[in-house]
């Protein structure tokens, strides 16, 4: 029987990617038991989620000093870094290592070249040290090519799935905006690039719903201020990190997810608008195109008489035929499943072991 610990470290954060990246994988893993009948499964796990997981896994709960030495690597057999800016990575180990990338958002954000670097190293010593690297899409999978001295035949990609469990819940949310509306999701950063989205509101009588942390105060701020720029600030409504529930409320009855982001190494947002079968608008830009496909809407670029003008575009192709276009939506989003990736990382995990 192989050991496999899978480090979900970064679950202490709620309410961001990897969170939910972590939280579907294991629970995806969770659900085939025949996994644990030839293999034992443990997490190494922040103290938060060691109760709703700990009849389904043993738990090796996370203390910041294992940053500096990592006591228990000898009792497993393969470790599964998640998150590839780790500060647990199992260096000295002497077992087989998964390592996880998820993007090379840092080389399109506004750091210094000396910052990046830095980044790129610490990055460069894992996939040095790692036996198998997944990448959660083919662009990702270019750029650890670009950016990084690594044997090509390392790299696996593994695309995450859905997070829309088979029957979610619904409520009503507290900030109830006026129908019509549109809907979009994520970290306020200036990567996300939603200040370019009051300007889609133009031509129509929408509402503009933006959910997701807002952990950068001044772009906020400059979302507001092109709203008001354009008049409609009254009709832009910033909500803040909202729960699951309420984000199944707003991509049901939202009318299409604008996602302009700038730098993605994935994009779960645009699949799980898909689930619904809503329209999507999305940049050109990343791994934005591969995911969304001929299934999605672009911009092509980010000028306001653009965005106003290919939002109504895109608002009259899907409203002429909704019903097949909803289906041939749902059809695509449907293909990416977390027991999907469950089972690759399983073959993965056992092939090493």
């Amino acid at each position: 029987m192989s050991r496999i610990l899978i480090d979900v470290e970064r679950m202490k954060y709620s309410n961001n990617g990897l969170f939910h990246f972590c939280n579907q994988l294991i629970n995806a893993i969770a659900s085939h038991p025949e996994f644990q009948q030839h293999d034992e499964y443990s997490l190494f796990a922040p103290p938060t989620i060691i109760e709703e997981y700990q009849d389904a896994y043993n738990i090796f709960k996370f203390n910041p000093l294992y940053k500096f030495f990592l006591p228990f690597t000898n009792k497993y057999d393969v470790w599964h870094s998640t998150f590839q800016n780790t500060r647990y990575f199992p260096f000295k180990f002497k077992g087989k290592i998964v390592y996880t990338i998820h993007d090379f958002n840092f080389m399109y954000e506004n750091k210094s070249d000396q910052r990046r670097s830095e980044i790129l190293k610490k990055i460069q010593q894992k996939v040095d040290r790692a036996d198998v690297i997944v990448a959660i899409s083919k662009f990702v999978k270019s750029e650890i090519v670009k950016y990084c001295k690594v044997d090509i035949a390392k790299i696996v990609v593994i695309y995450n799935g859905c997070n829309i469990v088979e029957k979610p819940k619904f409520e009503v949310p507290k900030v109830k905006p006026n129908l019509p509306f549109f809907f979009t999701i994520g970290t306020i950063l200036e990567k996300k690039n939603f200040k370019v989205l009051p300007s889609m509101l133009l031509h129509n009588d929408c509402d503009l719903v933006i959910a997701g942390q807002q952990l950068d105060r001044a772009y906020c701020n400059k979302i507001m201020e092109r709203a008001q720029y354009f008049g409609v600030s009254n009709r832009v409504k910033l909500i803040g990190t909202i729960p699951e529930a309420e984000k199944n409320w707003y991509l049901k009855n939202c009318q299409a997810m604008p996602f302009p982001s700038l730098a993605e190494g994935f994009g779960l947002p645009v699949l799980e608008a898909m689930h619904f079968g809503k329209p999507t608008i999305l940049s050109r830009l990343t791994s934005l195109p591969e995911i969304g496909s001929s299934q999605a809407y672009y911009y092509d670029n980010f000028e306001p008489d653009h965005i106003a003008t290919r939002t109504m575009e895109v608002m009259e192709d899907y409203n002429g035929n909704i019903a097949k276009k909803s289906e041939a939506i749902k059809a695509h989003a449907g293909q990416f499943t977390w027991e999907g990736a469950a089972i690759k990382y399983n073959e993965i995990y056992k092939k090493l072991s």
